[in-house]
């Protein structure tokens, strides 16, 4: 009998740990993103999205166009890398 209890006890003390765990990481994973988006918007400009790319604006829009692109054939080409590839969308 006393050693149910201590497995139960053993066993409610893992689950806190584990939920513990997790709120601890989404609580970072929250804080992380919201760094990276009260630093980054004030400088997003409209000028990184025009079609021409010059060292002035430094434009991402022909990038994003190529790997819009290159996504699908990449797929094609190598199915076994196809998990990367969901995951880089």
């Amino acid at each position: 009998m006393k050693m149910r209890s201590w497995s139960r006890i053993q066993a409610i003390l893992l689950r806190g740990a584990v939920y513990l765990s997790a709120v601890l990481t989404a609580g970072i994973l929250i804080c992380l993103v919201i760094y990276i988006l009260v630093k980054g918007i004030p400088h997003l400009s409209f000028d990184l999205f025009s079609f021409t790319y010059t060292t002035e604006n430094v434009s991402m829009f022909p990038a994003l166009i190529n790997i819009c692109l290159a996504s699908p054939i990449l797929q094609k080409m190598y199915p076994c890398f196809r998990h990367l590839l969901i995951l880089l969308r």
